[in-house]
């Protein structure tokens, strides 16, 4: 008999557990088909693959044989376009198009360390944020946290979009496989509408997934179709790990239905173990292994929003809302400073200054930890993050990057050969901005000249239109900032000017000089022969433009 949850999770004990693994077929009854996903306390979990739900009263019969996926042909015409859960191409009339399951299995074996390489080549974003603040190595596993309450042009899925399209219109050597698993449909027809409008849906690789269930089969389907592309670099990205954390609290349900003690410790660890099948598929491979090539993984999970529900939000609060609340005594220390100064403690007033709102999930509103103990466990796991803030949104940052949780653990070290995510040319233009962001970000700093420098740099990562940019381009706009040729302009243009201001730069740039921008591209290097030109240049543009 098997046990069936209402999203049609499948509760197995096999008679020979030898037999089973994650990734294992099993067959319901008489003729549906599913897939074992977990295993923990000696309880295996399934689903289905075929869509047909379970009943009750069946039995499960392990099948000596893995889930897999369709191999490629190696055509890079026939790479794009939107693809079932399991990489079947979807045809004309919705249905996916029939396909030997003769490719790798879905839920593969990570590689082993023996025959990983040291990251070593950046994986150009297109975003100057990213690209300076917290650079992507090829072969490397990076979380994107975001609040969904975020404005639009500045959501999660919104920043992938962005990486995506960059991959095409800047012609990298990259492929990329995009996961679709965010449960509203509309959303998932909207990011393969906005791929196709910008011409990238023919390089892109696109899985969607109608279900929770699917929506966790994609992800690793993914790893297994882009590590099966031998020396290629793939770039993977998931939009949402929801399924993951949705059957995972399912899986915590039914133990403790069965009697079974899940203790936060326990969880905590375990969670890791859960998590880390589909975050180690990143690596750098050996030429020797697989063909060599990398696999980049981008996964994108919602963080906790500082907004409550909409039947819980009020016109204007008071420090009482705060002390009842069960907020931490420095919350309610900030909120006493603002009725004392006479500000209308509103929406937009918190949400501007970072305090959470109360009703909120946020761990500083009484929800304690445990709230966010998912989103600790991936940020432990993976090789670095990218931290996107409702704060800077409200505040007119695009993409709202928070500098101070944002990184890349990859090349941190002293090791001779240490590892690399980021090019030379970007690492010698942004040495300083890091330490003069943090600097004039301390309330108690009253250097006008670090906060106009900060001001630079933040301009020169305001990035509201779509458009991917060049290395050359995001090393021009750097470059000004580090040098102190924009402090002056910028204060001088305001926030309404920038944008033009630094437009025309890059412009002014371009036509001076056609091929500088190009071989800093190009080679990653930043000469300073090179570099002395590049401030000449900008100079000369600023002044023009004053």
């Amino acid at each position: 008999m098997l046990s069936v949850s209402s999203d049609g999770l499948v509760a197995i004990k096999p008679e020979r557990r030898e037999l089973a693994r994650v990734g294992t077929t099993l067959r319901f009854g008489e003729g549906g088909v599913g897939v074992i996903l977990a295993e923990r306390c000696g309880v295996y979990f399934a689903g289905s693959v075929d869509g047909q739900k379970p009943a009750v009263q069946e039995s499960a019969v392990l099948m000596p044989a893995n889930l897999t996926v369709p191999a490629w042909d190696g055509d890079a015409a026939s790479w794009g376009g939107v693809h079932d859960f399991l990489g079947r191409r979807v045809e004309a009339d919705g249905g996916a198009a029939a396909s030997a399951a003769d490719g790798p299995v879905v839920f593969g074996e990570p590689v082993p360390a023996a025959k990983r390489r040291p990251i070593g080549a950046s994986l150009h974003t297109g975003v100057v944020a990213i690209d300076a603040l917290a650079p992507i190595g090829r072969g490397q596993s990076m979380m994107l946290f975001g609040p969904d309450a975020l404005p639009a042009g500045s959501t999660r899925t919104d920043i992938a979009m962005r990486i995506l399209r960059a991959q095409h219109e800047l012609r990298t050597s990259v492929r990329s496989v995009l996961v679709l698993a965010e449960p509203d449909a509309s959303k998932r027809a909207e990011a393969i509408g906005a791929l196709r409008a910008a011409g990238a849906l023919e390089s892109v690789r696109v899985l969607e997934a109608t279900t929770p269930i699917e929506g966790v089969i994609a992800a690793s389907a993914a790893c297994s179709i882009a590590e099966a592309c031998g020396s290629d670099d793939v770039l993977v990205v998931v939009d949402s790990l929801r399924p993951h954390l949705r059957m995972w609290r399912a899986i915590c349900r039914r133990l403790i239905e069965a009697g079974v003690p899940v203790s936060p410790e326990e969880e905590g660890s375990q969670q890791r173990q859960y998590y880390s099948r589909l975050v180690e598929r990143a690596s750098r491979r050996k030429e020797d292994y697989a063909g060599g090539g990398s696999l980049t993984l981008l996964l994108l999970q919602p963080s906790v929003s500082v907004l409550p529900d909409e039947a819980q939000l009020k016109d204007v609060y008071t420090l009482a809302d705060f002390e009842t609340g069960g907020f931490t005594k420095t919350v309610c220390s900030r909120v006493a400073l603002l009725e004392e100064k006479g500000i209308p403690i509103t929406r937009d007033v918190l949400v501007k200054v970072g305090i959470p709102l109360p009703g909120s999930d946020h761990p500083v509103a009484g929800k304690g930890q445990r709230s966010v103990q998912h989103l600790e466990e991936l940020t432990s796991l993976v090789d670095g993050h990218i931290d996107l803030r409702e704060s800077l949104a409200a505040a007119g940052r695009t993409p709202p990057i928070d500098p101070s949780n944002s990184l890349t653990r990859i090349g941190v070290g002293s090791t001779k050969l240490r590892p690399l995510s980021t090019t030379a040319a970007m690492a010698t233009v942004n040495s300083a901005m890091r330490l003069n962001l943090a600097a004039a970000s301390d309330p108690g700093n009253f250097d006008a000249n670090e906060r106009a420098r900060a001001a630079a740099y933040f301009a020169a990562m305001q990035q509201p239109s779509p458009t991917p940019l060049s290395l050359g381009e995001e090393v021009c706009l750097l470059s000004a900032a580090s040098l102190g040729l924009l402090d002056a302009p910028v204060a001088a243009a305001g926030e309404g000017g920038c944008e033009a201001l630094l437009g025309g730069m890059l412009e002014y740039v371009r036509a001076a000089e056609p091929a500088l921008l190009d071989k800093i591209s190009e080679s990653g290097l930043l000469g300073d022969g090179q570099k002395a030109r590049l401030a000449e240049l900008i100079a000369a543009a600023l002044e023009e433009a004053s």
